[in-house]
């Protein structure tokens, strides 16, 4: 159209479609991480990636297939602005999140920026209406107040966005402040680009480096940090396997066989038999992959009762409401949730209590609770229970395995609920 020659349309186009392409890769390449929950929730770049994709389709096609139909030359011109726009409004929650400063200069910022972004979208579907900000007829910006206005307005942002990671960034190191620091500035390039190679239509392109190195290196950083979170996990597992055969549990279980011994013989044997398997089986849980089907662990929280049974007596009541014991879970995630109420109700209890036990199977999730009926504690106020350091443990490996969730409730006087929420949604079933 008018100025820039068809060769350079099909070369402008060639690249925008190039760089959507991988634009595209990019993200399935996401999906088939094994930590894709973790960059996903970092939205910003996430969105970036996926406006600059859409940004990089609208323009490559209109430039190599519309140049020369009037509707769809103005509708997909319009559209591939519309969400540079939406990239730039998303790059700018993920600098703003990165820099150490109070939260009310964040909302401020991510306020201007915002109207900044909504008058640049109001203004294009009005150009594309009746224009006056774009010709359509040249394929050329006027270069009147209002782009300046709208460029200034950009370029303000790229500088201040600079400033802000140079020196606000201190939670990140000297390198990164360096590389996230330089790529806010490539776009601006585009102008040395487009003045030394007349008819190269380098914004987009700049556009795409900057957003997929942030991406890459996002991907890069987030997995190594979740592969350390893992082997923190996995270290964190072994701790709690041996936190389930300490040797107080040992001595006060043996202590039970011993007095057993002169009272009941056969009693006894069977404790006796009732704890060999619990060690076999916690100690294969130790070696056992990431997740377990719940039957598993279910037959080790069922020794673990019957041996406080056996000290506790009449003390303790134990009902089970299994309906659903085939799906995933890591191993130990439940356990210590019971081992709770034995040692934070039973041991403290004046009256005898009621341990439950239930999993079923909803629409879009398995559960599992764990009710029991002693003192009860403030949850609200103790952080969910006392035992806060096991508490912490399942919630990251639910979340970090299975997706899953753990809530606890408990009041003085009504006992303690707590409950696994595991979303189907990740498949982790029998």
């Amino acid at each position: 159209m008018g100025m820039i020659s068809e060769t350079m349309n099909a070369v402008n186009g060639a690249i925008s479609f190039v760089c959507a392409v991988f634009s595209l890769l990019l993200i399935v390449a996401l999906q088939v991480t094994p930590y894709w929950r973790r960059i996903i929730a970092v939205k910003p770049m996430f969105l970036c990636m996926i406006f600059t994709f859409l940004t990089l389709l609208c323009d490559g096609i209109v430039q190599l297939f519309f140049m020369d139909e009037a509707i769809p030359f103005r509708v997909l011109l319009t559209a591939s602005d519309f969400f540079s726009f939406l990239v730039e409004w998303c790059f700018g929650l993920f600098v703003v999140s990165l820099v150490t400063i109070s939260a009310a200069m964040k909302r401020t910022m991510l306020t201007v920026l915002g109207l900044v972004c909504l008058t640049g979208e109001v203004l294009l579907v009005a150009n594309c209406i009746h224009p006056f900000l774009f010709d359509f007829e040249t394929g050329q910006y006027p270069y009147n107040g209002v782009y300046w206005g709208m460029a200034g307005f950009n370029y303000l942002f790229f500088f201040v966005a600079v400033l802000l990671l140079l020196f606000r960034g201190k939670n990140l190191s000297a390198r990164d402040r360096f590389f996230l620091s330089v790529t806010p500035l490539l776009p601006l390039t585009s102008l040395l680009w487009d003045y030394l190679f007349p008819g190269l239509s380098s914004w987009y392109l700049m556009l795409f480096v900057t957003v997929s190195g942030n991406y890459i290196r996002l991907m890069f950083v987030t997995m190594g940090a979740a592969q350390e979170e893992v082997r923190r996990l996995e270290v964190n597992r072994t701790k709690a396997t041996l936190e389930r055969i300490k040797p107080h549990y040992i001595y006060n279980v043996l202590a039970s066989i011993y007095y057993l011994c002169d009272q009941d013989v056969g009693m006894a044997k069977e404790a006796i038999h009732i704890f060999s398997d619990y060690l076999r089986n916690a100690l294969n849980m130790m070696e056992a992959e990431t997740l377990i089907p719940f039957s598993r662990e279910l037959r080790t929280i069922r020794n673990y009762l019957e041996l406080e049974q056996m000290r506790f007596g009449d003390r303790i009541r134990v009902r089970y409401q299994i309906e659903a014991d085939e799906f995933l879970l890591p191993p130990f995630a439940v356990q210590p949730l019971v081992e709770n109420s034995v040692k934070h109700g039973a041991e403290h209890a004046e009256e005898a209590g009621d341990i439950i036990i239930a999993s079923f199977e909803r629409d879009e999730e398995y559960a599992v609770v764990i009710r029991d009926t002693f003192g009860g504690f403030d949850s609200e106020a103790e952080g969910d229970n006392p035992e806060g350091s096991a508490t912490k443990y399942i919630r990251d490996i639910l979340e970090q395995t299975v997706g899953g969730t753990l809530q606890v409730k408990s009041r003085p006087g009504a006992g303690t609920v707590s409950m696994i929420s595991i979303p189907k949604k990740k498949d982790h079933h029998g």
